[in-house]
């Protein structure tokens, strides 16, 4: 929810001028660029959640992509979910896609592009779009004013799994009453919230 909004206004700006966008969906999967990635310790584990993140993403990050780019009219490719580049990046050993020497995440896919791209774009510090774009802020503002803070983990919306925070609880609350008779299971969780 999070980066949909900044998606979509960003989608709305650009379909004025071209009619087909390349993403980088995909890339925080195939290349451990997550930051709750650091946490996993071994090997195994961390290839078995990448692999769960790349099965996983069409629930969520590529229904934004294609719902709020096609709201506009405007064609997303996913150049990373190529699946020459899926198997490729499965062949890599894992301890290549850890962090690299100043801690930046996917820097063997940075490492790919030095001379192509300026370093200070190129090795920048990750934020997830949501946050660098100030939208989370904002929605987490406004999901404190829609649903008051005591005793919220009591309250549900009928259908979709409890909430675990008050701002998730905003979003099952505004699906509910704006898209009412949808099944609640096409909603899901929300990855941030």
């Amino acid at each position: 929810m999070r980066s949909a909004v900044p998606n979509y206004l960003l989608a709305e700006t650009t379909a004025e001028t071209v009619k087909v966008v390349l993403t980088g969906e995909g890339a925080d999967e195939l290349f451990a660029g997550y930051a709750h990635y650091r946490d996993i310790d071994e090997a195994r584990d961390l290839a078995d959640e990448l692999r769960r993140g790349i099965s996983g993403l069409h629930n969520l990050n590529l229904q934004r992509c294609d719902r709020v780019t096609m709201a506009r009219g405007l064609e997303a490719r996913v150049p990373f979910l190529d699946r020459d580049l899926v198997d490729l990046a499965g062949c890599i050993p894992i301890e290549w896609r850890l962090p690299g020497e100043l801690g930046q995440e996917k820097a063997l896919l940075r490492e790919a592009f030095t001379g192509w791209l300026p370093d200070d774009l190129l090795w920048r510090p990750k934020e997830q779009f949501g946050d660098g774009s100030g939208t989370a802020d904002v929605m987490t503002e406004r999901a404190a004013h829609l649903v008051p803070e005591d005793d919220w983990a009591d309250e549900g919306v009928a259908g979709p799994p409890a909430p675990r925070t008050r701002e998730e609880l905003a979003y099952q609350r505004m699906f509910a009453t704006r898209l009412a008779g949808v099944n609640s299971h096409v909603l899901g969780r929300f990855a941030t919230a």
